[in-house]
C-alpha cells in the first residue's frame, strides 16, 4: 500500500522531466554548428600560416602570447525555412569582424586597441535574408593583443529567435553572473571593513580585502572599454584575483587555528611573488609563466583547503565543521576548473590545445557560495564574541555590586566608629561647657549671696537661671541624636514654668523639620544655649508680657528657620549691650559663628527679634 504513491510520484517526475528534455532539444534542434574549412593565422612580423581549422581556438596557446591576426572561412548552405538566421559567438575577440558573401556585417576593435577587449561577451549577428544563397561564405576575422587570450569559441548557426534567446542566456551567467558576485563579495566586504573598524582584529579586514579584490576582478568582464591599457589592465585584474584567493586562503587559516608555518609561509611567498611575476608574463609575451603562477596558486589554495578539511574533521566545534564543508564544496569546483581550463587542454587528453577557450571557470560562482559561509562564520564568530562579553560583564557587575555591598558594609562600620567617636568627643566638650558654664554660674552665685546688699529675689532668680542651664546640658547629653523638634520641646519644657512665674505668655509654633546638615551634639547644644540666653534676656531685661517662638522649613532655600519675638521695651540699639546682660549677646553671636549660620537681633519698636538660619537636607 505505501509503495503505491510513491511509484506514482516517481513515474510522474519521470515523465515531466521527459517532457522538458522533449520540449528543449525540439527548441534547439535548428542550432548547427558550423565547421570551419580553413584557419589561417599571421604573427606579426611572420608570414601567414594554416592551422587545423578545428574550433575552440585558442590564439595563445597557438601563437605564445604574440599580436597577429587570424582568419576563419565557414562555408554552409541556407537553411530551409524563411525564418531569418543569425549566429552566436559565444566568446570572439580581442577585435573581430564578420562578413557574409563579402558583405560586412560587423566590426569592432579591429585597430588593436590597449585600452579595448571585446573577446569578454557573447555575441550575436543576425544575417540578412537578401544576402544568402544556397551556398555562404562566412568569413570571420580576428585580431589578437599580446598575451590578451584572443581566439575563438564557437560558431553556431540557426533562427534568430533561437540564437537570441541562447545569447541571453549566456549573457546573463557571464555578465549578469560576474555582476551578481561582484556585488555580493563587495557587500560581505563591506561587512568584513565594518567589524574590523569596530574590533580591530586582523583576519576580519584580512576577509575585507580579499572579498573587495575578488569583486574588482569579477567585474572584468563588463569593461570592454577598459580604465588602463594593457597589459597594465591584465596585471592589475588577474593580481587582484590571485591576491584575492592567497588572502582568503590566509583568512581561513587564522579562522580554524592553523598553527604550522608552511600553509601561511606559502600563502606569503604567493602574495609576494604574484604581481610581479603576472607584470613579467604579460608585458613579455609569457604564457607559460602565467600558466605556472596559476598552477601554483591553485596548488596553494588545496594544500590550504586539505588541511582546513582534516581540522574540521577532527573538531568537534561546529563552526570548524561548517567551514570544512564550505571548503571541500570549493575544492570540487576547484578541481572541476583545473582539469577543464588546465589539464585536459594543455596536457592534450582530449581535443586540440587550448580546447578550453569559451570555457568559463565556476570558481567565481563558488567563491560567493563560500563567502556566504564565510560570513556566517564571522557573524557566528561576532554572536559568540558578544556573549562572552555579555556574561564576562554579567559576571563583572556581580562582582562589583558584591564588592560596592562590602564597600558599603564597610563604610557604614566606619561611620558607626566615627560616630561613636564624634559623640564621645561631643560628650568631652559638653562636659567642659557643662564645667566652665555651671562654675561660672555657681561662682556668680556665691558672690551675690556675698554681698550683703542682695536681695533673696534676685538670688532666687540666679539659681534657677543656673538650675535650668544645668538641666539642659544634661538633656543634650542624655539624647545626642535627637531631633531639632525635641531639643527645642526641651527647652520650651525647662523654661516655660520660669517663664510663666515671670508674667510671660509663650506662643509655641514648631513646623516637622528635616534633618540638618552635619548636625552633631556641638550644634545642638549650641542652637540651645542661643535661645536660652534670649530667653533670659526677654525675662530679666526687656520687660515684655508675651513672646512668639516659631521653627518653620523652607524648601525652596533648604533652610530651617528659628526666630523668637517679644513685645518688650526697644532699649537696645543693633550694636548695643546693656551692661546687666553681661556677655550674653556676645556669646549669642560666638556660637552661631561657630555654627557658620546667619543669626538677627534686631531690636525694634515692637520688640525684640532673634532669629536664627540652620541649612536643612533636602527630604528623599
Amino acid at each position: 500500500m505505501r509503495r503505491g504513491p510513491l511509484r506514482a510520484l516517481y513515474r510522474f517526475a519521470a515523465q515531466a522531466m521527459w517532457l522538458v528534455l522533449a520540449t528543449l532539444s525540439i527548441a534547439r534542434a535548428e542550432i548547427q554548428e558550423l565547421k570551419p574549412e580553413t584557419l589561417t593565422v599571421q604573427v606579426r612580423g611572420k608570414p601567414a600560416r594554416l592551422l587545423d581549422a578545428r574550433l575552440p581556438f585558442h590564439w595563445d596557446a597557438h601563437c605564445q602570447g604574440e599580436e597577429g591576426a587570424a582568419r576563419l572561412e565557414i562555408r554552409f548552405s541556407r537553411p530551409p525555412g524563411a525564418q531569418t538566421q543569425a549566429i552566436l559567438l559565444p566568446r570572439i575577440g580581442n577585435g573581430y569582424s564578420v562578413e557574409l558573401n563579402g558583405l560586412l556585417l560587423v566590426q569592432q576593435g579591429m585597430d588593436r586597441n590597449p585600452w579595448q577587449d571585446f573577446g569578454k561577451l557573447p555575441r550575436w549577428v543576425t544575417l540578412p535574408t537578401a544576402a544568402l544563397k544556397e551556398s555562404n561564405l562566412l568569413q570571420i576575422r580576428i585580431e589578437a593583443q599580446q598575451g590578451r587570450k584572443a581566439g575563438i569559441a564557437q560558431v553556431l548557426l540557426g533562427p534568430e529567435e533561437e540564437i537570441r534567446s541562447l545569447f541571453e542566456t549566456q549573457r546573463a551567467w557571464r555578465a549578469d553572473g560576474a555582476l551578481v558576485v561582484a556585488t555580493a563579495s563587495a557587500t560581505l566586504a563591506m561587512f568584513g571593513f565594518m567589524v574590523w573598524a569596530r574590533r580591530r582584529v586582523r583576519f576580519y579586514l584580512v576577509y575585507g580585502l580579499s572579498e573587495l579584490l575578488w569583486a574588482f576582478a569579477m567585474l572584468d568582464p563588463l569593461f570592454e572599454n577598459t580604465f588602463l591599457p594593457w597589459p597594465l589592465w591584465g596585471v592589475v585584474t588577474l593580481s587582484a584575483q590571485a591576491l584575492a584567493g592567497m588572502l582568503i586562503c590566509r583568512f581561513v587559516l587564522i579562522v580554524a587555528g592553523v598553527t604550522s608555518v608552511w600553509p601561511t609561509r606559502a600563502t606569503t611567498l604567493m602574495l609576494a611573488a604574484t604581481v610581479p611575476l603576472l607584470a613579467l608574463a604579460l608585458s613579455g609575451g609569457l604564457p607559460v609563466l602565467e600558466l605556472l603562477l596559476l598552477l601554483a596558486s591553485q596548488a596553494v589554495g588545496i594544500w590550504v583547503m586539505v588541511v582546513v578539511i582534516r581540522r574540521g574533521i577532527r573538531s568537534n566545534d561546529v563552526e570548524l565543521k561548517v567551514l570544512a564543508v564550505a571548503m571541500g564544496c570549493l575544492l570540487l569546483v576547484l578541481a572541476r576548473d583545473v582539469y577543464v581550463l588546465v589539464l585536459r587542454p594543455y596536457a592534450g587528453l582530449f581535443g586540440n590545445w587550448g580546447s578550453h577557450y569559451g570555457h568559463y571557470p565556476w570558481l567565481r560562482f563558488g567563491w560567493m557560495i563560500f563567502g556566504v559561509v564565510l560570513a556566517w562564520v564571522l557573524a557566528n564568530r561576532l554572536w559568540r564574541d558578544a556573549r562572552g562579553i555579555a556574561e564576562a560583564n554579567a559576571e563583572l557587575t556581580a562582582r562589583l555590586h558584591a564588592q560596592q555591598q562590602a564597600l558599603e558594609v564597610g563604610f557604614r562600620r566606619d561611620a558607626e566608629v566615627r560616630k561613636h567617636q564624634a559623640q564621645a568627643e561631643e560628650r568631652q566638650r559638653l562636659s567642659r561647657d557643662m564645667h566652665d558654664g555651671l562654675g561660672a554660674h555657681l561662682a556668680g552665685v556665691l558672690r551675690v549671696a556675698r554681698q550683703e546688699a542682695t536681695t533673696p529675689p534676685g538670688l532666687v532668680v540666679l539659681l534657677e537661671e543656673t538650675m535650668d542651664h544645668l538641666k539642659l546640658g544634661i538633656d543634650v547629653m542624655h539624647a545626642p541624636d535627637a531631633s531639632v523638634e525635641s531639643l527645642l520641646g526641651s527647652l520650651r519644657y525647662r523654661l516655660e514654668p520660669r517663664l510663666r512665674a515671670a508674667g510671660l505668655k509663650l506662643n509655641w509654633s514648631v513646623e516637622e523639620l528635616p534633618e540638618l546638615e552635619g548636625w552633631t551634639v556641638d550644634h545642638a547644644r549650641h542652637v540651645q544655649m542661643i535661645f536660652f540666653e534670649a530667653f533670659s534676656n526677654i525675662v530679666q531685661h526687656s520687660g515684655a508680657t508675651e513672646a512668639w517662638f516659631t521653627a518653620t522649613h523652607e524648601p525652596g532655600q533648604g533652610q530651617c528657620r528659628i526666630s523668637l519675638r517679644d513685645n518688650g521695651s526697644p532699649r537696645l540699639s543693633l550694636d548695643e549691650e546693656p551692661p546687666q546682660a553681661g556677655h550674653g549677646l556676645r556669646n549669642m553671636r560666638w556660637r552661631a559663628e561657630h555654627l557658620q549660620v546667619p543669626l538677627r537681633i534686631q531690636f525694634g519698636s515692637k520688640g525684640t527679634v532673634v532669629e536664627l538660619q540652620l541649612r536643612c537636607r533636602a527630604p528623599d
